[in-house]
């Protein structure tokens, strides 16, 4: 049966920077309810837009027809078992409502995880794929390069599948689709057998991790064998009066060492439960207090660190949503003969964030109260993801964000917030100078020419994906202003 919101027909985001009220807001409970709901948006001419739990900052959601929810789609649309051990290759079926954390104890009592997953314990995994979202591991692609078959309901209600077996051709059009080809309602992976990981978080002063003049330090860093994961996290004026400060070196490996019994210090967890957010509503909205602050909430973060934990723990050492807004890019790595990286541009979009923070600082503003955070990726195979590139590529990619603190329902009166959204209105054109993509889910629609910049960068691709998705959906039904922002308008 088809739940109604008893609220009335009201969205919001995660973070309450995106509302919409949609004709309908639906919850179903089946992937017959999905088929039901479209048929009946698309006889009554109203458009549809999948959501999951809101944590996405771009306008990939709101519509004024029917907004569908996903929460209660956990189960595989096609009715089969969450996880088949009996072939030759486990195989893991999913519904898009299901979350990370519950995907990890989907999997691990047979013994099985992934090489990759993103960090926040509860982003729905239909979003995470649709998006193009990523992990980290120099090694591995994006979460959506995971995916091998898919189940979604089209504009005319019917079911349609995709798979790496029966449609490999389609697979890479279908994995990052900006929920804009129809409503998924299964998706499959191939896990890999669960291990351990032993993790190291310590602190290095910044340039001994990224030296401004020789890209080649953070390089050696990366690419390291005994490093296959790595995070960077840089929290402005972290000591006390220094700018730079120190950088939160966080590392881990797999190990076929036993587990410690240790798990990671949840980050924002630590932070929300020792002080609440009371200092982070005092640095947004009185941003000149950042430099007095920041060390204190430093202070706060588990960076000094070490234990040996199930892999999935690892990946997913943020279980509480601290609340922030955030911009990402991917940043291109390319890689030259005899195998070798080179880290410029990714080095460059790191300094040209602490320098820009630094002339801010100069004007008395202080537009970032949370941090810079760098993960390294493989490149994809998905067309619309950001760190595409053509399959056999040694290419790899930086994505790089910058995130603040974002206080839910005080959005438009936070000084902290304008000032950062000003700030990336001018940083976001040096990061795209240097090749870099923005982030699907990411805050980064008022950066002036991104999306010429998008339509530049994906160029053939974006138009070659659009022509496949519009023989899905040759009315649209699935779309709304942002998919128009990104494509150029609908005359297209």
């Amino acid at each position: 049966m088809l739940a109604m919101s008893i609220f009335g027909p009201r969205w919001h985001n995660w973070a309450h920077t995106l509302d919409a009220k949609p004709d309908v807001l639906a919850r179903p409970r089946t992937e017959e309810d999905v088929q039901d709901i479209v048929r009946k948006a698309v006889a009554d001419g109203r458009r549809v837009r999948a959501g999951g739990t809101g944590h996405s900052w771009s306008a990939g959601v709101p519509t004024d027809g029917v907004i569908m929810l996903t929460e209660h789609l956990t189960r595989p649309g096609s009715g089969k078992p969450f996880v088949d051990t009996g072939g030759a290759t486990p195989v893991v079926r999913v519904g898009p409502g299901l979350n990370q954390g519950q995907l990890q104890h989907v999997t691990q009592p047979h013994g099985l995880a992934f090489p990759t997953l993103g960090v926040v314990y509860d982003i729905s995994l239909g979003g995470f794929i649709a998006n193009g979202c990523h992990g980290t591991g120099w090694e591995q692609p994006t979460v959506s390069d995971l995916v091998t078959g898919m189940r979604v309901v089209l504009a005319d209600g019917s079911v349609r599948e995709f798979s790496q077996e029966a449609t490999p051709d389609e697979m890479d059009f279908a994995r990052v689709n900006l929920g804009s080809i129809g409503i998924i309602t299964e998706l499959q992976f191939e896990p890999v057998p669960l291990c351990n990981a032993h993790a190291v978080d310590e602190t290095k002063p910044m340039e001994a991790l990224l030296s401004r003049k020789d890209p080649t330090v953070l390089r050696d860093q990366i690419t390291s064998s005994e490093n296959p994961y790595v995070e960077l996290f840089w929290f402005p004026f972290n000591t006390k009066g220094s700018l730079e400060g120190e950088v939160w070196f966080k590392h881990y490996r797999p190990t076929d060492e036993p587990c410690d019994g240790r798990i990671p210090t949840r980050v924002w967890d630590r932070i929300q439960s020792e002080l609440g957010q009371i200092p982070y509503y005092e640095v947004t909205l009185n941003p000149k207090s950042t430099p007095s602050l920041m060390p204190l909430l430093w202070d706060l973060v588990p960076t000094r660190d070490e234990y040996i934990a199930p892999i999935t723990d690892v990946f997913h050492y943020q279980h509480y949503t601290f609340p922030v807004t955030d911009i990402s890019f991917a940043i291109p790595i390319s890689v030259g003969e005899g195998g070798v990286a080179d880290f410029s541009e990714a080095n460059e979009a790191w300094w040209s964030f602490v320098d820009a923070i630094g002339k801010a600082a100069e004007r008395d503003e202080y537009p970032i109260n949370v941090c810079l955070h760098a993960r390294f990726i493989r490149n994809s195979q998905a067309l619309l993801s950001p760190s595409h590139a053509p399959a056999g590529s040694p290419t790899h990619y930086c994505y790089i964000e910058g995130l603040t603190f974002q206080p839910r329902h005080l959005e438009t009166l936070s000084p902290g917030v304008r000032q950062f959204h000003d700030f990336f209105a001018q940083m976001g054109p040096r990061w795209m100078e240097l090749g870099g993509v923005p982030h699907w889910g990411k805050d980064f629609s008022a950066i002036p020419s991104v999306f010429e910049h998008i339509r530049g960068i994906y160029g053939e691709r974006l138009r070659r994906w659009l022509a496949w998705r519009d023989g899905l959906d040759p009315d649209r039904v699935f779309w709304n202003a942002f998919m128009d922002q990104i494509f150029g308008g609908p005359g297209l």
